[in-house]
Protein backbone atom coordinates (compact mmCIF):
# COMPACT_ATOMS: atom_id res chain seq x y z
CA UNK A 1 0.00 0.00 0.00
CA UNK A 2 3.17 2.42 0.02
CA UNK A 3 2.92 3.15 -3.85
CA UNK A 4 1.13 6.04 -4.98
CA UNK A 5 -2.80 5.55 -5.61
CA UNK A 6 -4.41 6.79 -8.56
CA UNK A 7 -7.94 7.44 -6.87
CA UNK A 8 -9.27 10.69 -7.72
CA UNK A 9 -10.98 12.80 -5.38
CA UNK A 10 -15.12 12.65 -5.35
CA UNK A 11 -16.03 14.86 -8.22
CA UNK A 12 -19.37 15.76 -6.35
CA UNK A 13 -17.23 17.11 -3.13
CA UNK A 14 -15.09 19.33 -5.10
CA UNK A 15 -18.10 20.55 -7.17
CA UNK A 16 -19.21 21.72 -3.28
CA UNK A 17 -16.31 23.00 -2.51
CA UNK A 18 -15.74 24.92 -5.70
CA UNK A 19 -19.22 26.19 -5.05
CA UNK A 20 -18.35 27.95 -2.03
CA UNK A 21 -14.53 29.27 -2.54
CA UNK A 22 -13.65 32.23 -3.78
CA UNK A 23 -12.06 32.20 -7.41
CA UNK A 24 -8.79 33.63 -5.62
CA UNK A 25 -8.77 30.58 -2.96
CA UNK A 26 -10.14 28.07 -5.03
CA UNK A 27 -6.53 26.36 -6.56
CA UNK A 28 -4.77 26.27 -3.26
CA UNK A 29 -7.30 25.07 -1.40
CA UNK A 30 -8.53 22.44 -3.65
CA UNK A 31 -4.67 21.56 -4.11
CA UNK A 32 -4.18 20.94 -0.66
CA UNK A 33 -7.10 18.55 -0.20
CA UNK A 34 -6.03 16.84 -3.25
CA UNK A 35 -2.12 16.09 -2.46
CA UNK A 36 -3.24 15.16 0.94
CA UNK A 37 -6.38 12.79 -0.43
CA UNK A 38 -3.38 11.99 -2.71
CA UNK A 39 -1.27 10.43 0.11
CA UNK A 40 -3.84 9.15 2.45
CA UNK A 41 -5.14 6.93 -0.42
CA UNK A 42 -1.70 5.14 -0.84
CA UNK A 43 -1.25 4.79 2.93
CA UNK A 44 -5.11 4.22 4.17
CA UNK A 45 -7.27 3.14 1.28
CA UNK A 46 -9.49 4.99 -1.37
CA UNK A 47 -12.60 4.25 1.19
CA UNK A 48 -10.91 5.76 4.26
CA UNK A 49 -9.22 9.03 2.05
CA UNK A 50 -12.61 9.87 0.23
CA UNK A 51 -15.10 9.82 3.43
CA UNK A 52 -11.81 12.09 4.40
CA UNK A 53 -12.16 14.67 1.83
CA UNK A 54 -15.84 14.49 2.15
CA UNK A 55 -15.40 15.62 5.59
CA UNK A 56 -12.74 18.20 4.93
CA UNK A 57 -14.87 19.55 1.99
CA UNK A 58 -18.15 19.88 3.90
CA UNK A 59 -16.36 21.39 6.81
CA UNK A 60 -14.73 24.00 4.40
CA UNK A 61 -17.54 24.67 2.79
CA UNK A 62 -19.45 25.75 5.87
CA UNK A 63 -16.94 27.55 7.04
CA UNK A 64 -16.68 29.92 3.75
CA UNK A 65 -20.19 30.27 3.97
CA UNK A 66 -19.99 31.26 7.43
CA UNK A 67 -17.00 33.76 6.21
CA UNK A 68 -19.71 35.58 3.52
CA UNK A 69 -22.64 35.52 5.70
CA UNK A 70 -20.36 37.55 7.97
CA UNK A 71 -19.30 39.75 5.21
CA UNK A 72 -21.95 40.40 3.23
CA UNK A 73 -25.04 39.14 5.24
CA UNK A 74 -28.14 40.92 3.00
CA UNK A 75 -26.67 39.32 -0.24
CA UNK A 76 -26.34 35.83 1.23
CA UNK A 77 -29.29 35.88 2.77
CA UNK A 78 -31.57 37.23 -0.52
CA UNK A 79 -29.72 34.30 -2.37
CA UNK A 80 -30.57 31.94 0.44
CA UNK A 81 -34.54 33.09 0.42
CA UNK A 82 -34.46 32.91 -3.68
CA UNK A 83 -33.30 29.52 -3.45
CA UNK A 84 -36.14 28.75 -1.17
CA UNK A 85 -38.69 30.26 -3.23
CA UNK A 86 -37.65 28.45 -6.13
CA UNK A 87 -37.65 25.35 -4.79
CA UNK A 88 -41.14 25.81 -3.53
CA UNK A 89 -42.29 26.44 -6.74
CA UNK A 90 -40.56 24.20 -8.72
CA UNK A 91 -42.25 21.58 -6.08
CA UNK A 92 -45.20 23.70 -6.32
CA UNK A 93 -45.01 23.21 -10.36
CA UNK A 94 -44.17 19.44 -10.26
CA UNK A 95 -47.24 18.85 -8.03
CA UNK A 96 -49.63 20.59 -10.23
CA UNK A 97 -48.82 18.59 -13.07
CA UNK A 98 -49.13 15.79 -11.60
CA UNK A 99 -51.99 16.10 -10.42
CA UNK A 100 -53.07 17.44 -14.09
CA UNK A 101 -51.19 14.35 -15.83
CA UNK A 102 -53.44 12.39 -13.43
CA UNK A 103 -56.97 13.46 -13.82
CA UNK A 104 -58.83 11.65 -15.88
CA UNK A 105 -58.99 13.48 -18.88
CA UNK A 106 -62.36 14.75 -21.05
CA UNK A 107 -63.82 13.31 -23.84
CA UNK A 108 -61.19 14.63 -27.22
CA UNK A 109 -64.48 15.48 -29.29
CA UNK A 110 -67.88 17.20 -28.26
CA UNK A 111 -71.08 17.06 -30.07
CA UNK A 112 -69.76 18.72 -33.36
CA UNK A 113 -66.66 16.81 -33.86
CA UNK A 114 -64.68 20.08 -33.26
CA UNK A 115 -63.97 19.41 -29.59
CA UNK A 116 -67.00 21.72 -28.72
CA UNK A 117 -70.60 21.10 -27.04
CA UNK A 118 -73.36 22.60 -28.78
CA UNK A 119 -74.97 25.08 -26.55
CA UNK A 120 -78.57 24.02 -24.67
CA UNK A 121 -81.43 25.59 -26.41
CA UNK A 122 -84.19 26.64 -23.78
CA UNK A 123 -87.41 27.98 -24.59
CA UNK A 124 -88.30 31.01 -24.15
CA UNK A 125 -91.42 31.83 -22.64
CA UNK A 126 -92.35 35.09 -24.40
CA UNK A 127 -94.50 37.68 -22.68
CA UNK A 128 -97.61 38.92 -24.55
CA UNK A 129 -98.80 42.35 -23.86
CA UNK A 130 -102.42 42.64 -23.71
CA UNK A 131 -104.05 46.23 -24.30
CA UNK A 132 -107.56 46.32 -22.59
CA UNK A 133 -109.34 45.31 -25.36
CA UNK A 134 -107.38 42.08 -25.71
CA UNK A 135 -106.30 42.85 -28.74
CA UNK A 136 -102.14 42.93 -29.76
Amino acid sequence: MSQRSNVQTPVLASWLLKLFTPPDQAEPISGDLSEEFATMASTLGSGRARRWYWQQCIKSSAHLLAREFHESPPIIAATALGGYILLWCTAHLVGVAIERLSAPSPPAFGADGLGREWPTIRPVARKLSTTPSGRI
